[in-house]
């Protein structure tokens, strides 16, 4: 058994409380960090970063924010979230998301996305990705053989037209949004490759119609129908399994935190009393009991105990914890 001083470990506490581990409110100096650090965090804004598709869009929105007076942010691309640390003369939510669409993405203030949200954009990439694979396969065995046809001809064109417009609609909505900023991403090298090789196509389709039948085995220009497909297809497949595997990995956190204590056991004024986690303050006292779970971070004051830091460390030999 031992008895532990809390430091409002991140993860337990609120979300407002978070940023003042390492804080033990023990002495009156600390009270005074403590309300400042508080402080500080109430100026904190949590945000979701739209419109991101690769680590050089996070780098945008970061220098765009980080130009603006008394702001201080950190976007992470993999979360899709930016965390953003105010001054007294920081500028309002509306002038950061306006220096941010300036950019050609937008913001908006944190929302914890629910499973059935994460499961909805995973079924939209599969759904682009079912109409992209089988008719950028089947526009590619026409072009291996049956291109001097006008049936095929037609039939590439068929084929390619709801792939790029339907399965490759994320990425022209893309380029589009970023080209009106003047700026260029993933999205913009996609939309340009696939629309060059598909509206070349067209316009060599339609302009040798008069020729279809009349001229000798290859004379007709060549077609990329199946280029612009194939293009897509493997783009949407790629965003499908990030979307997947973005989801299980937050799946698994969630189910993670979910593990931990719900209770903590806190001694105020020599009682005992249990309260839950999410209400522990930095500076009280808690009691851990032998196989317990530790609710929160802290430091030991009396008592020793093996402490399981697998999760942490990795290593799988509880280590002897002591004041």
């Amino acid at each position: 058994m031992g008895e532990m001083t809390d430091r409002a470990g991140t993860g337990t506490t609120r979300p407002e409380e978070a940023d003042l581990a390492g804080l033990t409110g023990i002495t009156p100096a600390a009270g005074v960090a403590l309300k400042e650090r508080a402080e500080e965090r109430a100026r904190e804004l949590r945000l979701d970063v739209l419109g991101m598709t690769c680590g050089s869009c996070a780098v945008r929105v970061e220098k765009a924010l980080n130009k603006l007076p008394g702001v201080e942010a950190s976007v992470n691309f993999a979360t899709g979230e930016a965390v953003v640390r105010l001054s007294d003369a920081a500028p309002t939510f509306e002038v950061l998301r306006r220096a941010v669409q300036e950019r050609g993405y937008d913001i908006r203030l944190h929302i914890d996305e629910t499973e059935e949200a994460q499961r909805r954009e995973e079924r939209a990439w599969l759904r682009r990705l079912l109409v992209a694979w089988p008719l950028g396969i089947a526009a590619m065995v026409l072009a291996m053989g049956w291109m001097d046809e006008a049936w095929a001809r037609w039939s590439a064109f068929a084929l390619a037209t709801p792939v790029q417009f339907y399965a490759g609609w994320p990425f022209l909505k893309g380029a589009a949004v970023r080209a009106r900023a003047f700026t260029a991403n993933m999205d913009t090298l996609i939309a340009l490759g696939t629309l060059a090789a598909y509206l070349y196509s067209v316009w060599a389709h339609l302009t040798s119609l008069d020729e279809l039948g009349h001229v000798a085995h290859g004379a007709l220009p060549d077609l990329y129908f199946e280029s612009a497909a194939v293009i897509i297809a493997f783009i949407s497949l790629g965003r499908w399994l990030e979307a997947r595997a973005k989801g299980r990995a937050s799946q698994a956190i969630k189910r993670l935190l979910e593990m931990g204590a719900k209770e903590a056991r806190v001694i105020r004024n020599g009682k005992e009393l249990k309260v839950p986690v999410d209400a522990v303050k930095p500076g009280w006292i808690l009691k851990v009991l032998p196989g317990e779970k530790i609710p929160v971070d802290g430091r030991v004051l009396e008592g020793t105990a093996a402490v399981d830091e697998s999760m942490l460390t990795g290593e799988s030999v509880p280590v002897e914890q002591g004041p």
